[in-house]
């Protein structure tokens, strides 16, 4: 079996795809190149180049060769001593019937060919006219993910960029990158990564100020291969329209125990904090204001979703797995979290400390990167915590018609050590309706410092916060949360006073999750 999660990205069509693969043909001769000319001058031009993947199994690994020539630039492509180029370690493989693009200019079209090339299940099958290799020891995997994105250039303002998986694949998960933040102007920061539908992944990026200069922009999709339909693919979305605060929390719960949670994301056209897995069946996430102007300080309407994927037959069981890492730097910070072994990367979020999102990309072996920076170029010490979200299907054993996994089901690190409290403080009538005011306590009971622990209001009956204090509204699936304010540690053993809030009802509280 062909592990999977090896990436391939182009720059024209930008499709990233993982080795899991029947064993079939493959040589050097499947991969065509064709090359353009895209400007011209007197003593020389530019060229583009688009590989084409022509045969039926993954590639990777890909040797180009030239003979000796004059060029002046190069991009994407990477020399490798004299007449010998890479790929770079993110364009590790090409899908069947995928493109990966360089260029270049020269004072004349330079005679590439590929020279070499690794197939999925076997060795480097080197350049000849009469090649032919064959692996009949490969064998399909059953269950795995595979990586497809697409790219942008030079792009301004707010800008989306979506990805399609193609025919019979399924979107589980994604992320999205930002190239060229150009920091010194607040640069360009991700404002949205999300799923549009279970085909399509879709990431946002914006910049500050109008001189902040050109940015280019990635989208990823993790999907599943499921020609058969035996896997169903759901998104569970929770949106707020009602004008939320910078540094409201949102989060999107799969109120459905039989799906297990593939990945999730955020829709705003601000800047993105925080989007993450905040336990094993909810994603969450936080927006905040542009920190450079001070503004927008509401959001009309945004949206935070859960991606769950079931098995439509009693016979295997899907499982997931949240794994995180720390990361921290000077303006800089980033972090790759990798998953276990028999689990396959499915997507990743991240929470920013100090500073705005930049990229949240997969890794060629079954890790997520998440990377954050100071917009406004300062060197100070900034932070985050990535988060890598795996996939694993086990087989199931069922009696009387009740079925039950072979493997205990991977559960989220505890990362929310947290006790919350509320004390009545008084109670008065207004008209029919008896209003109460709550003092709230937080207190954390671990042995390690936690961020903006959040948790729930609940009531037997309905009920209205008219009020509250040192604390933030927001909703997750329908029920009131009432968080500490973004950002804002809570070290162990401390605890949290000082916060309050007035409610028509008799209420309790319950622990929801730390940002």
């Amino acid at each position: 079996m062909v592990r999977a999660s090896k990436l391939l990205i182009t720059i024209s069509a930008l499709l990233c795809a993982a080795t899991s693969v029947l064993a079939q043909a493959c040589t050097t001769s499947s991969i065509t190149l064709t090359q353009t000319v895209v400007s011209s001058w007197p003593g020389g031009a530019q060229y583009d180049a688009v590989l084409k993947n022509e045969g039926s199994r993954v590639v990777s690994d890909l040797t180009i060769s030239s003979e000796a020539a004059a060029i002046n630039s190069l991009w994407i492509l990477e020399a490798q001593g004299t007449g010998r180029y890479h790929f770079p370690s993110y364009i590790s493989s090409m899908a069947a019937g995928a493109t990966v693009q360089f260029g270049y200019t020269a004072p004349s079209q330079v005679n590439f060919r590929v020279s070499s090339v690794v197939c999925a299940g076997s060795g480097p099958v080197e350049s000849s006219d009469s090649a032919s290799s064959t692996d009949s020891s490969a064998e399909p995997s059953s269950f795995a993910t595979f990586v497809y994105s697409n790219a942008t250039q030079n792009t301004f303002g707010l800008s989306s960029l979506r990805v399609t998986v193609p025919a019979g694949y399924k979107v589980v998960g994604g992320g999205g990158s930002i190239g060229f933040a150009n920091l010194g102007s607040g640069g360009s920061q991700l404002a949205a990564s999300y799923p549009i539908d279970e085909t399509t992944w879709e990431a946002k990026g914006r910049t500050h100020t109008a001189d902040a200069g050109p940015f280019n922009l990635v989208v990823w999709a993790f999907a599943i291969f499921d020609p058969n339909n035996e896997y169903e693919v759901k998104i569970f979305t929770e949106s707020d329209t009602s004008a939320a605060t910078t540094g409201s929390a949102l989060g999107a719960l799969i109120s459905d125990p039989a799906f297990a949670l593939s990945g999730g994301g955020v829709n705003t056209d601000h800047f993105v904090q925080a989007t993450f897995p905040a336990e094993f069946n909810q994603w969450s996430a936080t927006w905040t204001t542009d920190p450079l102007r001070g503004q927008p300080t509401v959001a009309a309407a945004w949206s935070v979703y859960a991606v769950g994927v079931r098995s439509r037959s009693s016979a295997r069981t899907v499982t997931s797995t949240v794994r995180s890492a720390n990361g921290s730097g000077s303006g800089a910070a980033s972090a790759t979290a990798t998953v276990p072994a028999g689990f396959f990367v499915s997507g990743g979020g991240i929470q920013s400390f100090g500073g705005l999102i930049v990229a949240l990309r997969p890794e060629p072996t079954d890790g997520f990167t998440a990377t954050n920076v100071n917009p406004t170029g300062a060197q100070g010490t900034i932070s985050l915590t990535a988060f890598a979200v795996g996939l694993s299907v086990s087989a199931s054993s069922c009696a009387n018609g009740e079925c039950s996994s072979s493997s205990e089901p991977e559960v989220p690190p505890t990362t929310c050590s947290v006790a919350v409290s509320q004390t009545l403080r008084t109670t008065w009538t207004a008209g029919s309706e008896t209003f109460r005011l709550y003092d709230v306590t937080l207190t954390n009971t671990g042995s390690v410092q936690v961020n903006s622990p959040s948790f729930f209001v609940r009531s037997s009956g309905q009920f209205q916060i008219t009020q509250s204090w040192n604390v933030v509204s927001s909703t997750v699936s329908g029920q009131q949360v009432l968080s500490m304010p973004a950002n804002t540690p809570l070290a162990a053993g401390a605890s949290y006073t000082g916060a309050g809030y007035v409610v028509s009802a008799e209420t309790t509280v319950a622990l929801n999750a730390c940002l």
